[in-house]
């Protein structure tokens, strides 16, 4: 191979086939054969490419990895308890084989200088999972740290002077729509510090 093949992102891929073996390095692993479809759209539908191609995806079971390889086998339908259902030939083996799923290309430069592609599972984007202040930890947080909020210099350029609108599937909006300009709002005198 000459260098990479697909782009780095989110791809389409169908499970051709899944194993479990040991690495040269004698970690378990669990491999899947998967045949590169497209890339996806919004709809759930794909762009098929061109050349859909097989590649190879290694989980590398370990006790630094293991809290990575489970939601990835949750991603692509695994539900075994065992991760002997992953063998083809266990008594209670999950098939994975023929699911669609997502997939992310990485480009990574091999030890013998060549950019090579690195195909792992997509689990997408999770939402961060927080417990909500209380009113008296926010005023608390004012008083420590409101200083620096209030004390920053205000910025030149508003909302309406940006001159590309943020596309709805850009996930580093910079905020809300700029609300009607007749509303007053809040003003620093409103701010208790």
């Amino acid at each position: 191979m000459s260098g990479p093949q697909y782009q780095e992102g989110v791809h389409i891929g169908e499970i051709k086939n899944q194993a479990l073996s040991k690495a040269k390095t004698g970690n378990y692993q669990v491999v899947l054969g998967v045949k590169i479809l497209g890339i996806p759209n919004e709809d759930g539908s794909y762009d098929p490419h061109k050349f859909q191609n097989a590649r190879t995806i290694y989980l590398t079971i370990t006790d630094k990895t293991i809290d990575f390889v489970i939601p990835k086998l949750e991603a692509i339908g695994f539900t075994g308890s065992s991760f002997g259902q992953i063998d083809p030939a266990h008594a209670q083996s999950v098939n994975l084989v023929g699911q669609q799923v997502d997939l992310w290309c990485k480009h990574e430069t091999g030890q013998d200088g060549q950019l090579r592609e690195k195909w792992d599972i997509s689990t997408g984007l999770k939402g961060v999972q927080t417990e909500a202040l209380t009113t008296k930890e926010i005023r608390q947080l004012d008083t420590l740290f409101g200083k620096a909020l209030k004390n920053k210099p205000q910025s030149n350029v508003s909302t309406k002077q940006r001159s590309a609108p943020v596309k709805e599937e850009n996930v580093n909006q910079e905020g809300p729509p700029e609300e009607d300009s007749s509303d007053p709002g809040i003003s620093d005198d409103d701010i208790p510090f």
